[in-house]
Formats: structure tokens, sequence, C-alpha cells
């Protein structure tokens, strides 16, 4: 299954996310997720530090012959320290060349804030606005690097400051979505915009969001003869929105996207809709005080 992008290409329904996986661990599973699993659809990053094998793995399979790069989707991040404009070319062309690819499906901006890595105070915040760093998004979009360009964490201001200031729109927004926050607000903008979801960390972050034990999740994943993660994965592809759930497991990976012989009901879909606690994983609170952090203060 895949959904349609604004620009009118197709991005796969469920990926893999690769955060922080190691070198033969990423290499091991995406060995097994393309060629046993039917996976299509890579998450990457330059932050996540394994371009490098994860491009080691992918050309591995291509070299085989076993699969064609069209039948891989390739997604990466351009990090907060890249936000100037020509920063934005130099750092696509770094991943790429980790990656051992000459174009990826999809490039985004993976923060709204910018900021250098001073070797003597550590983090410092930059004044580059993200509309700037979004002109070299276009740039590597015109150079061809970069098939589809979007947006990751970016909130309705920001989103809406942009797509009125820009020449080509973002396709796609990555932001984190689950059934502890499922983001309403910001996935209905999104879709009125033609922007497209897809939401990372939707089945929690390391067990500690308690989905497992929700009585909602556990109720549906008897009736469905599911785990409770695929009622969670199914909610939001329901909602139109793809996955890029994280796993190093075989049997998870399977699992994840096992997904698509079942379909909840609507009043299946408003009943998870109503256990959203607004609990959200993922925070970067190293850069709270940026003034183009994207999050409000959680709600007492």
């Amino acid at each position: 299954m895949k959904f349609l992008l604004s620009d009118g290409r197709r991005i796969p329904a469920v990926g893999l996310g690769t955060y922080k996986m190691k070198d033969e661990e990423v290499k091991d599973i995406i060995d097994y997720a393309l060629l046993e699993a039917g996976y299509q659809h890579i998450d990457a990053a330059w932050i996540y530090e394994n371009e490098r094998p994860i491009g080691q793995a992918v050309n591995r399979i291509l070299d085989s012959g076993k699969l064609k790069r069209e039948d891989i989707w390739i997604t990466s991040k351009c990090w907060n320290d890249s936000h100037e404009r020509s920063q934005v070319m130099s750092a696509c062309k770094r991943s790429l060349e980790n990656l051992g690819l000459e174009y990826l499906d999809l490039y985004l901006v993976h923060w709204p804030m910018g900021y250098s890595n001073d070797p003597e105070s550590g983090l410092k915040i930059s004044d580059v606005d993200y509309l700037e760093t979004w002109k070299g998004m276009e740039d590597v979009f015109r150079a061809g690097l970069a098939k589809s360009i979007g947006v990751s964490n970016f909130n309705i201001d920001q989103l809406e400051r942009l797509l009125a200031n820009c020449n080509i729109k973002p396709a796609v927004n990555q932001f984190e979505v689950h059934p502890y926050l499922s983001n309403c607000e910001l996935v209905d903008y999104c879709k009125s915009q033609s922007v497209h979801v897809t939401a990372y960390t939707p089945i929690g972050k390391g067990g500690s969001s308690n989905l497992s034990k929700d009585p909602v999740l556990v109720q549906l994943s008897y009736k469905y003869n599911k785990t409770w993660a695929q009622i969670a994965l199914r909610y939001n592809i329901q909602r139109g929105i793809s996955v890029v759930p994280k796993t190093s497991n075989k049997d998870r990976l399977v699992e994840n996207i096992s997904i698509f012989d079942f379909e909840l009901t609507g009043p299946e879909m408003d009943a998870i809709r109503d256990i959203d606690r607004e609990q959200r994983m993922v925070t970067f609170d190293a850069t709270k005080n940026h003034p183009f952090y994207p999050f409000e203060e959680p709600k007492d």
C-alpha cells in the first residue's frame, strides 16, 4: 500500500525506522526487511550516524539484482547544524555519499530550529530562519538530488508560514503520532494543505507509553487476533498516515507490516482517538529556548 503525495509520487505506507541502529544490526535488518518482509521504505537521517551501513546494505541488494533502485524508497534528513541555504546542499550531498546513492526519494528538514555546535560552548542557537533552509531544500530538489522534499516536526504556525513563502511546497511533514498523541489538529491541517503526514514513534517509545496495556488497544487486539502494536499502526494507516516504526527484531518487523488484512470500524477508530493523552515521547529539550521550538508546554 502506498499514499499519493502532492507532487505525484507515492510513498510506501509502512517504512522501517532506523534511529540509532548500530552498523551490523542495521545491515542485517535491512536485508531482511527488503528481501523477506516486503518493506520498500527505509527512513534514515544524518544524525542517526548509520547512513553508511544503510547504504552498504541497500547497494549490496541493488548489486545482486534482486531489487532495482526504484523499488526502494529512501528518506533522509537535514540536521539542525546545516540550516543555511548553502549548507543544505552540502548536507544532502554528504548523506548521498554516505548512502552511496545518486538521489534520495525524500529529503526532510529534520527540525525547524537551527543551531551550531561550538567546540568551546557546545550547542549554540542559530538565527537562521527555516525559510532560508527551505530555499536550500528547493535547490536540492531542482538539482535532482531528492525527488520529493518535506519537513519534520513543524507545527501548524510554522507550516502555514512556510507554505505562504515557498516556491515548492513540502510534500511531507513527519512528526510524532500514536494513540496517546493523535495530534488531530496538526494532522487535519496537513491534510487540508495536501501535505502528507508520516508518523514517527507510531507505537510509542521504548515501552514507556503504556500503550501495550491500554484497555482499548488490548480489547481490539483480542478481537482481530493482532497485537496492540498492530492495532496502533492500523489506526494511523486508516487516517491516511504512513508510519516508520523502528525495530531490529525480525518477528516484530514482519508484525509491523502485517496490518493490511483487517480494518477497524468507525466507532473503533473513534475509541482509539478518545484515549489521546497528549503524551509526547520526543521533545528535544536541549532546544526548548529556541524561538522556533515547535512544541507547546504539556497541559496539566
